[in-house]
């Protein structure tokens, strides 16, 4: 990781998470190879926000005022060959995005489980939202999930990662008011979802509609089948291009 040029400063004038895009920036920040702006904390830290570059601008994603850093970093893991295109491609966006983080000895384990308490935590990071699990009981954004009384070392199941995304949906402001024929045409070409419930079906079907969930095959979505590392970062990764695109 390293800085890709000067620290500038964001004035919101609103508390609520809030789209920004970054114009007329100083001639010392590289665009070109820039992957995402972190904020600096007034101890030194630095917190990825949501980023994307488009053209000669920077679109963000601030719930406060804040000091802004210019990061470049990517990475390369050891053990994705065979994942396809695609995913290699998100889960390299994720990285440099600093949404996942791989192990030592350069490897990612695309194929390992994924439990609550670390989708949360990637959602969390794809949110801009500061990282901590406690913060994710107090927002809404996993809301669901501990009415359920899950636990945070459980495994994610598709359908649960989809009802946690319409959640964090909601918390930045989406509304979505579905009709049953809408939703029952967006689930119509996966035979496996006879058995969701009315909210399970609202929320993969607008996870459908906006691109972040595809099907397992073209018939079926598999959604009690749990989420790997793979998955998962293609998901936060698809999820913070919809909260960037608002």
């Amino acid at each position: 990781m390293s800085q890709s040029g000067p620290a500038i400063s964001v004035a919101l004038s609103v508390g609520v998470p809030t789209v920004v895009t970054l114009t007329d920036l100083p001639e010392e920040i590289a665009v070109t190879g820039l992957t995402t702006m972190a904020v600096l904390g007034g101890d030194g830290s630095l917190t990825p926000v949501p980023t994307k570059v488009s053209g000669g601008s920077i679109v963000v994603l601030l719930s406060e005022s804040a000091v802004l850093v210019p990061i470049a970093t990517s990475a390369v893991f050891a053990d994705l060959g065979n994942v396809v295109e695609h995913v290699r491609q998100e889960i390299a966006g994720a990285a440099a995005l600093m949404v996942v983080e791989g192990f030592p000895g350069g490897e990612f384990r695309p194929s390992d489980q994924v439990t609550v308490q670390q989708a949360v935590t990637m959602f969390l990071r794809a949110s801009g939202i500061p990282v901590q699990w406690e913060t994710a009981m107090v927002t809404g954004v996993a809301s669901s999930f501990i009415n359920q009384g899950m636990t945070s070392g459980a495994p994610m199941p598709r359908i649960q990662a989809a009802q946690l995304i319409f959640d964090a949906l909601g918390h930045f402001g989406f509304a979505f008011d579905l009709a049953q024929a809408e939703i029952g045409s967006l689930l119509a070409p996966f035979t496996d979802l006879t058995g969701l419930t009315a909210a399970e079906r609202e929320a993969m079907a607008v996870c459908v509609k906006l691109g972040i969930f595809r099907g397992a095959t073209e018939t079926t979505m598999n959604p009690d089948s749990i989420l790997n590392r793979s998955q998962m970062a293609s998901l936060a990764v698809r999820l913070q291009d919809v909260i960037l695109a608002q």
